[in-house]
């Protein structure tokens, strides 16, 4: 068995004060579908991406303290990734973190601290002109199957050309979560691979290995004939802003246009440890860019018993014919699950009763934003639910 701790969940991880207040509960996340590890979008033939998605349940009990557009979602593209590692701003501009902290105010009657800038998009200098909304503020959408199943349009006109990052928005203030989708957009004017600059990424999620044991590397490029890569690997620590200590351990590797392989066998002394990998390409123009492995690089402590693994575990891609990688598919709640559209039943915050939520006029299924009217908290069922996704995401 792979390394990996089993998930254990307990309905008394479950407070009487969630039934007035969401707090600290998980965030429903986006859950991307149709990933690919590379998507070259030629503008001359199209402009508009379809993303599509999906969500694990219908969220809308909202409780009495939260904002009228909480349990929502967004979708936003950014110019680079992240690692893992790296916990980003939770709040798009400032307005909205003086809002929820005004409303925390007047229901908790505390006094919140100012929101550092590093914790607001809009003011974070690593992401000064690199944030573009796909669906705006006003544009959010209810955590509904009516909402998700339209996918989202993604007009790319006015984008420069390169590669982007998409990430979905989860806005429940005041921890504000976000989900991103694996893989790479190069936006490009045409198909002559010198006129935008270079794109990669890794054609996987995590990565589970055993001590000394080598794993091969699945990556994906668009660039000019004659460019090189460069990866490296750093410890992953939870910090908001991690110094990273990069290592390479392959430098200016010749690479084509296409699925790239290369072997990577950590050194011993990183057994026990979750690592970040970073991909840095680089055209003969001197063009650059960066992609990190969208999840974690997890070494157990232990050799393997068995002694016959000869590559490292991952989450299963598929390679098609042109060279482009797809990622494991996930369970599609709202295709998949007969009772998707059933109204949640949300607890009352003060009697403890449970109604069929109601949602506003805005949630007709066509995603423009709106939410409910019901303030009360997720049902237990759906917060087991939720902190099942929340434990996996912090075990992976």
């Amino acid at each position: 068995m792979r390394p990996g701790a089993p998930i254990l969940l307990a309905a008394a991880l479950l407070p009487a004060a969630a039934h007035a207040v969401d707090g600290d509960l998980p965030r429903t996340p986006v859950i991307h579908l149709g990933e690919r590890c590379m998507t070259v979008v030629d503008r001359s033939v199209e402009h508009v991406v379809r993303l599509d998605y999906t969500i694990p349940i219908v969220d809308l009990c909202v409780t009495a303290d939260e904002l009228p557009q909480s349990r929502t979602h967004q979708m936003i593209a950014f110019c680079h990734g992240d690692p893992s590692a790296r916990i980003l701003p939770h709040w798009l501009t400032r307005d909205e973190a003086e809002a929820s902290a005004a409303a925390s105010a007047r229901v908790l009657g505390d006094d919140p601290e100012p929101v550092p800038a590093s914790d607001i998009l809009s003011e974070h200098p690593d992401y000064t002109d690199c944030w573009t909304p796909i669906l705006t503020a006003e544009q959010r959408r209810p955590i509904t199957c009516a909402s998700a199943r339209p996918g989202v349009d993604w007009d790319t006109t006015d984008l420069a050309q390169g590669a982007y990052f998409v990430r979905g928005y989860t806005y429940q203030p005041p921890l504000n979560f976000w989900s991103e989708r694996k893989g790479v957009f190069k936006i490009v004017d045409g198909p002559d691979p010198a006129d935008a600059p270079p794109a990669v990424a890794f054609a996987h999620g995590d990565i589970y290995l055993w001590k000394n044991e080598p794993v091969t590397l699945h990556l994906c490029v668009d660039a000019m004939d004659g460019s090189t890569l460069t990866l490296s690997h750093a410890l992953s620590l939870r910090e908001v802003d991690p110094v990273m200590q990069w290592t390479a351990f392959v430098s200016d590797e010749p690479v084509m246009s296409g699925s790239v392989e290369l072997e990577f066998l950590p050194p011993p002394e990183l057994a026990n440890n979750f690592l970040s990998l970073r991909a840095e390409i680089v055209d003969p123009n001197d063009r650059r860019g960066t992609a990190y492995l969208q999840g974690f690089l997890k070494i157990d402590k232990n050799e393997d018993p068995s002694a016959s693994a000869t590559t490292g575990d991952t989450e299963s891609d598929t390679t098609e014919p042109d060279g482009t990688t797809t990622y494991p598919v996930p369970y599609d709640f709202c295709a998949k699950n007969p009772n998707a559209d059933t109204p949640p039943e949300c607890p009352d915050p003060t009697t403890g009763a449970t109604t069929g939520a109601t949602t506003s006029p805005a949630d007709d299924g066509g995603g423009d934003g709106g939410c409910c009217s019901i303030h009360a908290a997720p049902s237990p069922a759906a917060l087991i639910v939720l902190l099942a996704l929340r434990r996996r995401r912090r075990n992976s």
